[in-house]
Parts: C-alpha cells; structure tokens; sequence
C-alpha cells in the first residue's frame, strides 16, 4: 500500500459521517434541495420511488437509490419511528470515492476493505 493509499484511508475513516439525521418525504425528485444535508430524502409518496442521499464520506456525490419493484437493482426501504433501513448495502464505483456502507436504523455502518496483501516470491 502506497502512502497516498495509507494517507486516503484514515482520511475515510475519521472524516466520514456515522449517521443520517432526518426521513424527509418529498412528493417528486424537483423538491430535493440544490445541497442535500446529512438527510434521507424519500422521493414519491404515498409509494416510496427513490430514497436519496449525499455520500456520507464527504465527497459530495449524491447517491440514488431505485425503491420501484420490479426493476433489475432495486433496494428495500424500512421506516419505522423517523429511523430508516435500506438493503442490501450501498456502495459508490472505485472511479468515485469507492465508499461501500449499510444504513441501518439511520446509523451508517461502513464496510471496510480488506488490507491489500502483496505476494512475496521466494527466491533461492
């Protein structure tokens, strides 16, 4: 591992958000805000079509979720109290921040990737 990859990775760690804050249940994808706080956006009411965030690392990518059935890659949304829990778990593309998360019970539970271990070659 690289210095920069080291440097990257507690920078991840420390910076990234451990929570969301609030359900906001909005009628159509116009009514999300310009900046999206540290907030669940569901889209679509009464039948939830999309829940909404902004990347809990920090880096400022908004991440859409599909809650319509039916579709190849649809995700499950569970309200309940003002808490929120989607499956199975998030993940942005390594080309963006590469974050990989469960939100569960508006607790953010980050996956961590494993160590990359490099093979030795022995030589005689």
């Amino acid at each position: 591992m690289t210095v920069f990859q080291t440097l990257k990775l507690i920078w991840k760690r420390f910076w990234r958000r451990h929570k969301v804050d609030n359900i906001v249940v909005l009628e159509s994808m116009a009514d999300l805000p310009k900046r999206l706080r540290h907030d669940l956006y569901v889209v679509g009411d009464p039948n939830p079509k999309w829940a909404i965030l902004a990347c809990p690392c920090g880096c400022g990518e908004r991440i859409d979720v599909s809650l319509r059935r039916g579709q190849k890659a649809t995700w499950r949304l569970e309200a309940m109290d003002g808490r929120a829990t989607l499956y199975p778990s998030l993940w942005m593309p390594k080309e963006k921040c590469g974050s990989h998360f469960w939100l569960r019970s508006n607790r953010i539970q980050w996956v961590d990737a494993p160590l990359e271990t490099k093979s030795v070659e022995r030589r005689n």
